[in-house]
Parts: structure tokens; sequence; C-alpha cells
């Protein structure tokens, strides 16, 4: 029993005289760590850069700190790829944030170390930082935030956005003509779900998404540029029309044809017993470009069927589209009949000239006419 006992003691001893070991080495170990900081028997450790943050950019990156407040904080040294390329920056206490830029770097990811040093060599602790930098391969990956649909009255386009695709997008941008000529560009912020374009000349806009990919990226980044074609009807402010004949007794003019107004008619003259075929002359007041077709809100009474289309500069000389055959009334009930061309036409005039209805009489029953492009 009291060899037992020696044994365990010696036992406990030598566990002891292990760990006292371990303990020494480990301080060794970390003596050897820090012995470049260490001062009079203490650690000295300069102020370190925190927070570091990240702004990237395309092939490019910028990464800034505030200025710390150990006064004997004097410079800064950046490391990255595994230590093998760094950059030294001097702190400047006259500004609040210190700030270093990298340009024209590849695109892809990167780790920083971050130290700052006092006049005497002592460093701070290590701030580690993951950074982007941004290009081609990037922009490419991107998606444009879609349309819902888009309408077009009274020289006024809406356009409903669908969902953006992700958090990064910032908006997106609109390229368009106005009625009087002027091309614009109009930003549209992520999170309107209606943007709303007055004075829209009906023609093809182009729109592309714009994304940012931190709130702190140096530059904005833009998917290509798609298009969306606007048939719109013209504004028939200004127009003016002759015709062949008209019903003035029955108040039913050929400027009905023109003037916005549904519930009125233009009848040809009836009392002189005039047959086909009736004509209509409208001057637009200027030469409008790509023209694509026209629309024409019928009668249910004796609706035309038959009409030729010509087109002219001066009002004498005509070029003649063809014979065209309407529908009697539109797709749906208060929609016209839309006459998409084979080809847009550039005038200043039209004659529309009717050849016969649906209802074998001899004259024009119509409420509306105009063109869209």
């Amino acid at each position: 029993m009291k060899n037992r006992s020696k044994n365990i003691r010696a036992g406990r001893y030598i566990i002891v005289l292990a760990l006292l070991g371990s303990i020494y080495s480990g301080c060794s170990k970390m003596d050897d760590t820090y012995k470049d900081f260490i001062k009079d028997g203490k650690i000295a450790y300069t102020g370190k850069a925190d927070p570091v943050s990240v702004h990237p950019g395309r092939a490019r990156l910028m990464l800034a700190w505030p200025t710390p407040s150990d006064p004997k904080a004097t410079r800064a040294k950046l490391f990255w790829n595994n230590r093998q390329d760094s950059i030294e920056v001097p702190i400047n206490r006259q500004l609040d944030t210190t700030k270093v830029v990298f340009n024209n770097w590849e695109e892809g990811s990167y780790v920083f170390e971050v130290y700052t040093f006092d006049s005497e060599g002592n460093s701070s602790l290590k701030v580690e930082i993951m950074a982007q930098v941004y290009g081609d391969q990037y922009e490419e990956r991107l998606l444009s935030k879609p349309i819902d649909a888009s309408a077009f009255a009274n020289d006024t386009l809406r356009i409903t956005w669908g969902a953006s695709p992700d958090a990064t997008v910032i908006g997106s941008e609109i390229k368009y003509e106005d009625t009087k000529g002027v091309s614009k560009t109009l930003f549209a912020p992520a999170g309107d779900v209606l943007t709303t374009i007055p004075e829209f000349k009906p023609q093809t806009f182009q729109y592309r998404t714009l994304y940012k990919p931190s709130p702190l990226a140096l530059d904005t980044f833009y998917t290509g540029f798609f298009s969306e074609k606007i048939r719109g009807n013209l504004n028939k402010s200004g127009w003016t029309i002759t015709a062949s004949s008209e019903d003035v007794a029955g108040n039913r003019r050929a400027i009905n044809l023109i003037d916005g107004n549904l519930t009125n008619l233009f009848v040809n003259n009836t009392s002189s017993g005039l047959n086909y075929p009736h004509w209509v002359v409208v001057n637009m007041g200027k030469i409008e470009e790509d023209v694509e077709g026209f629309y024409f809100y019928q009668r249910s009474l004796n609706p035309t069927r038959l009409l030729e289309i010509q087109v002219g500069n001066d009002g004498v000389t005509w070029r003649s589209l063809g014979d065209y055959e309407l529908a009697r009334t539109g797709p749906s009930a208060g929609e016209p009949v839309r006459l998409i061309l084979a080809e847009p036409f550039t005038a200043r005039y039209f004659r529309l000239v009717f050849k016969n209805d649906y209802g074998n009489s001899r004259n024009v029953n119509m409420h509306e006419a105009g063109v869209f492009r």
C-alpha cells in the first residue's frame, strides 16, 4: 500500500511539471510573437485602423478609415496578394479620414491586411478586410428591370415596372424624344412602380438598368440598352381638313372626323344625291415622320368597307399607299379599327378616298380618324 501511495504522488508531480513546462513554452512563443511590441516589459501597440470601409469600383477600389485617435500613429502599411505586395501611406492628422485608392486593377476578390505604425516602428494589431474589384464580367451578368406594361395617351407615356432583379439596382435610365423633337434622358428610381413621361413623342424609346454593387461603390454599372416600341396616336391639335362634300345642314361636317369627339359624325352631302367615291384631305400642319398606320372609329350604321389612302407634302401631288378593307368594328367595344401599313410613310398631308361601305349605301358614316406611329 505504501509503494502504491508513493507511485501516485510521483505521478502527480510529473503531471504538474509537464503542465508548468507547457505553460512556460507557450509563454516563450507568445513573447517571440510580440517581442517587437514590448517596451520596458509592456506591450506597446499603435492605434489601429478601425473600421476600414471598402469602396469598390470599375477596375479600381478605395479603402478608407477614420484617422486613428492615437496621436502616435504616423503611417499605415497595407499588404495583399499573400503579403507579396504592399504599400505604405502617411497618416495626415489634418484629415478626418485616411483614403487609399488602387487604380487599374483586375476584376476579382482581394484580401488586405492593414497595420498602422508610430515613429518608432511600433505596429498596431492587424485589421483584415476583403474587397472586390468589378469589371466587364460582372456587368455582363446584370439583368434588366422588366417593364410590365406601357401605355400612351394624350402625349403622355406611362411605364409600369416589374420587380427589380436584386437589391443592388438603383434605378432605370430612359432615353426618348419629346413632342418638340428634343432628345431627353430620364432617371426612374428603383422603388418606382409607375413612371410618367409627359410630352412624349410616340416612337421607340430605350431603357437600361443601373446598379451599384455596394452603397459605397465608386462607380455605377449598367445593363445594355433595350428598346420598346410605342404606337401612339398623333396629337391632332392644329390639323385642318377639307372634303369633297359634307352634310352642313345636319352639322355632320368633315371637321368632326378629326375633333376627338366620338359622339358626332362626318357624313358627305346627302341631299345632292352624290355617290361614292367621297374624299377628305387632312393637313397635319407639318411633315410627320415614320407614320405607321391609321385608326378609324366606325359608325355601326353603314360602316366604311373599302378606302384608298394617299399621302403627299403639298396637298396637290399624291402618292397612293393602296386600297384597304376596314373591319366593321374595333377588336372590342370602344376601340378603333387600326390599320398598320406595310411600310411607314413621311408626309404632311393624307387623303382618304372612301369607295364603299358594308351597308351598300351612298354615304360615308364615320366618327373619327387619325394616324399613329
